[in-house]
């Protein structure tokens, strides 16, 4: 009697121990693509073609800022240049992941070296 009992004992931690170990390489597993799906959902695009360029900024598979003009100019502007477009999109990205007020200034343009001119 005591052997069965041992042995349905064991049976039974041995199935445990194997249920455990299971959840938590499955938990394990989804926080991994959680995380790299945040990575890839935060990000910025750049659309348009010559000459005017634009931005947008995307959090969690939406669009949280489309941008067609130059930000902290008066009036209509666009992006002349890809370049111009991507530089202004990359720092504000970069405050939003800082939780920074994503604002853009006449000073960080002029920092970028953005061609804001009307033409």
């Amino acid at each position: 009697m005591k052997i069965i009992n041992r042995k349905v004992v064991l049976t039974v931690a041995l199935i445990l121990i194997l249920i455990v170990v299971s959840f938590l390489f499955i938990f394990r597993d989804n926080k991994t693509e959680v995380q790299s799906q945040t990575s890839k959902s935060t990000r910025y695009e750049v659309f348009g073609s010559e000459p005017a360029w634009g931005y947008q900024i995307i959090l969690k598979g939406r669009v949280y800022i489309s941008q067609k003009n130059i930000p902290a100019i008066q009036g209509n502007i666009p992006f002349k240049t890809k370049s111009d477009a991507e530089k202004v999109a990359s720092l504000v990205l970069g405050k939003i992941k800082k939780n920074q007020n994503p604002s853009v200034s006449r000073d960080e343009l002029d920092s970028l070296q953005i061609d804001y001119r009307a033409k």
